[in-house]
């Protein structure tokens, strides 16, 4: 161990790895943190009190919308709150 060539060799070696790690490191974060896409959140989906659980809703007095701003344009929002609100029969308008 005393030699500084051997030394030397394991060093680049660890700083090849550290840097492997690094870059797969910052690419799952990217991953994670990417745009998903949109969605219709339904409060009574994980509501276990409620009698909506696991059951369909019969009717929805507010839509919200769920979305990343830099995932989706907001004619898709307008047409995901216009479709969840169609289905009852009721209008969309933006609060």
């Amino acid at each position: 161990l005393s030699n500084p060539l051997f030394v030397g060799i394991c060093l680049c070696k660890l700083l090849k790895l550290m840097k492997k790690t690094l870059v797969l490191t910052n690419l799952l974060i990217i991953a994670a943190f990417s745009a998903q896409p949109a969605c219709v959140h339904n409060d009574a989906e994980l509501n276990r009190k409620l009698s909506e659980f696991l059951n369909e809703i019969t009717l929805r007095k507010n839509v919200a919308i769920c979305y990343h701003k830099y995932g989706i344009t907001p004619q898709h929002v307008a047409n995901l709150a216009w479709n969840a609100c169609a289905e009852f029969n009721q209008a969309a308008s933006v609060v």
